[in-house]
C-alpha cells in the first residue's frame, strides 16, 4: 500500500447471516482482530474517523484505515449495537 501511495484503506467487517453464528458476536470478533492489526501496526497504518484524523495520518506517513460495517444483520435490529462495537 505504500509503494501504491495509499492514503486510505476500506476494512470491511462482513458478516455471513446464512451460518449459522450470531451476527453480532461475528462481527465484534472481527473488529477485535481489526483493532489488534491496527495496534501491531500502528507506526504504518492507522484507524480513522474523521478527515482530521485521515490528515494527521498523512502527515505523519501513516496509511489510514477505515473499518466499515457490511450487512447491518450484525447490528440485531438494535442501533445502539453500533455504539458497542
Amino acid at each position: 500500500m505504500r509503494r501504491g501511495g495509499y492514503l486510505l484503506q476500506n476494512f470491511a467487517v462482513f458478516v455471513d447471516i446464512h451460518n449459522g453464528e450470531n451476527p453480532y458476536r461475528c462481527a465484534k470478533n472481527q473488529i477485535a482482530v481489526f483493532r489488534e492489526e491496527m495496534e501491531k501496526n500502528k507506526g504504518i497504518i492507522r484507524q480513522v474517523r474523521t478527515m482530521e484524523d485521515i490528515y494527521e495520518n498523512k502527515r505523519a506517513g501513516r496509511i489510514s484505515a477505515l473499518l466499515t460495517l457490511e450487512e447491518g444483520e450484525a447490528c440485531e435490529g438494535n442501533l445502539d449495537k453500533l455504539k458497542t462495537a
